[in-house]
């Protein structure tokens, strides 16, 4: 099992190479992502020892909604044109989440996996929202709208929005309305092209 995010823009060649492969592609919500990519940096506090400063460091320097809404809709592209392959699932987190028997069993049974109950009891580690409790097993529900209730500003979600709208759309992430101060949304685009030189 390999689940480096990248991977997603090398699908023809895993499966030109691995002809036996099956690819489980999970799918997010945007802004969901962007708030575990604007706190990943925090990972080091929150369990993952293993991050040294500098890692933290470059984690800070590199998150921008722009970019991250840039990157998500890329990764989805990516995926597109192999959703008629039998080698090939897409899955939404949140399904899992919401659904998590139903959607379990159909992935084990994709993968030609047998399903045992206990695959549900997950540790609850690895957030860039809360510190690891790896001894608290099972699935949060309430990871689905994280990013709703704290973390993200308003001017974050209209950049996710605008920039992600209609592949949003095709995974039924409905949109909220959203009040931004358009000095900072101004802002937040005057300082993309230095933060990507930074990165």
């Amino acid at each position: 099992c390999e689940k480096t995010p990248q991977n997603v823009f090398y699908l023809k060649e895993i499966l030109d190479k691995f002809p036996k492969a099956r690819i489980i592609n999970m799918v997010r919500d945007p802004r969901a992502v962007m708030l575990s990519q604007k706190r990943k940096w925090k990972r080091r506090a929150l369990g993952a020892d293993f991050m040294t400063k500098k890692e933290t460091l470059r984690l800070q320097i590199n998150y921008h909604p722009l970019a991250v809404s840039k990157l998500w809709n890329a990764a989805i592209s990516a995926a597109k044109p192999f959703a008629n392959e039998p080698r090939f699932m897409t899955v939404r987190f949140e399904d899992i989440l919401q659904k998590p028997d139903e959607t379990l069993k159909s992935i084990c049974e994709f993968a030609d996996f047998p399903f045992e109950p206990e695959m549900l009891q997950v540790p609850h580690a690895g957030s860039s929202s809360e510190a690891d409790k790896k001894s608290e097993l099972g699935i949060r529900k309430t990871r689905a709208k994280g990013w709703l209730e704290k973390g993200l500003t308003k001017t974050e979600i209209q950049i996710c929005q605008k920039t992600c709208a209609k592949l949003m759309d095709e995974y039924d992430y409905k949109p909220i309305e959203v009040k931004v101060n358009p000095i900072e949304l101004a802002w937040k685009y005057l300082i993309f092209p230095f933060k990507m030189i930074l990165a």
